[in-house]
């Protein structure tokens, strides 16, 4: 009996600890909400402040199915997303956690973008390539070769003009474009051009 119970967790630790990346899994990931209760003829507000008197600077539809929250109010009962240009507070009663198609065994969603400034630069990573766009070179579209997790991290590594290069993606710490006060759920970090950024979701 001893045997089998740790048969079955070394089964369940290694299925996770060994999943392969180019298999796409659906998973419930921190952050990512779809709109649930809200009426097919309303909408949810995007309020300026996590309060139902506050001015609305935007909204979500009533059957929106991807919404990133990138933070709470102290009692989790609004959530801090992007609206447009700007971010604002919408209520967590009418969110409910959904799960996002990801790379096997990591928590990186298959689609992601992650932009940067000066250079302006986007890296998006779809099922098995990374598509980088530079605003003053031709798109480059290169196949992923491994995705390797470490501590709180993720390194996504390809291959470019026969140089290996590195992604690295962090769900732990806040992105940023570089130029507007969009705040994106990751961040990033490409090493060989020594770029930061932020990386959102894109369906």
């Amino acid at each position: 009996m001893i045997r089998l119970m740790l048969l079955l967790i070394f089964m369940m630790i290694g299925t996770s600890a060994f999943a392969d990346w180019r298999l796409p899994e659906r998973r419930i990931v921190a952050g990512y909400f779809q709109v649930t209760g809200v009426a097919a003829n309303d909408v949810l507000n995007i309020r300026e402040t996590p309060s139902g008197s506050s001015a609305k600077i935007g909204y979500l539809g009533y059957d929106q199915p991807i919404v990133e929250v990138l933070g709470t109010n102290p009692s989790g009962t609004w959530g801090y997303v992007q609206t447009g240009d700007t971010m604002g507070w919408t209520s967590m009663r009418y969110l409910t956690p959904t799960a996002i198609l990801t790379f096997g065994g990591t928590d990186i969603p298959v689609g992601i973008a992650c932009y940067t400034t000066e250079p302006f630069v986007t890296y998006t990573l779809g099922n098995g390539f990374v598509k980088i766009e530079h605003m003053s070179l031709a798109t480059s579209i290169v196949p992923i070769l491994n995705i390797e997790k470490i501590r709180e991290n993720y390194e996504v590594i390809y291959e470019l003009d026969g140089t290996e290069q590195r992604l690295l993606l962090s769900l732990a710490a806040k992105g940023s474009d570089g130029m507007s006060d969009i705040e994106y759920p990751w961040s990033f970090n490409a090493g060989a051009y020594y770029l930061n950024g932020g990386c959102t979701y894109m369906m």
